[in-house]
């Protein structure tokens, strides 16, 4: 019996031990919904429901069962993330909780970062696009200027376009 207990002991300690980033925190139920482990040692022994009414046993199960990360309001803080595993040969569970904003917010703001550096660079494209276009057709602006002045019937017939690049028309 005493071996017993210090596994227990060992595997509370262990919990409660988890350091996670963002605020995070472990907790251990047992089959019935009360934690056997949890940072608060006065919610120790008592039902789930208490540090989160919507942590409900079958809430527990299906998460559990499902074995993928769920959000999850909690009571006074917003949105958390969980994450909830059977213990293997007991009828335990270990839940992983951290704040969701938290969680994501380094990847908020590498989407900003991102989104920002892509409207840069479509602008600096977009110049340099406009100057190269502007400089390759500037014969052809010559060339319509001068048929402009021809249609107009004021246009000397003897002028000659200076060719510079070889790449006129």
């Amino acid at each position: 019996m005493l071996a017993a207990d210090l596994a227990v002991t060992d595997i509370i300690k262990e919990v409660l031990n988890i350091q996670l980033d963002n605020d995070g925190f472990a907790f251990l139920v047992d089959g019935n919904n009360n934690l056997v482990a949890y940072k608060d040692e006065k919610l120790s022994q008592k039902p789930l429901t208490e540090l989160n009414p919507a942590l409900t046993h079958s809430t527990m199960m299906t998460l559990a069962g499902e074995a993928r990360l769920d959000t999850i309001q909690w009571p006074s803080q917003g949105d958390k993330l969980i994450y909830v595993a059977k213990v293997p040969n007991t009828d335990w569970s270990l839940g992983i909780v951290q704040d969701k904003q938290m969680a994501f917010a380094s990847v908020s703001e590498q989407v900003t970062f991102t989104a920002i550096a892509s409207i840069v660079l479509y602008l600096i494209i977009a110049a340099i696009s406009t100057f190269i276009i502007t400089r390759l057709l500037q014969p052809l602006q010559t060339l319509s200027d001068a048929l402009s002045e021809l249609s107009q019937g004021e246009g000397d017939l003897t002028q000659r376009i200076k060719i510079e690049r070889m790449d006129e028309i």
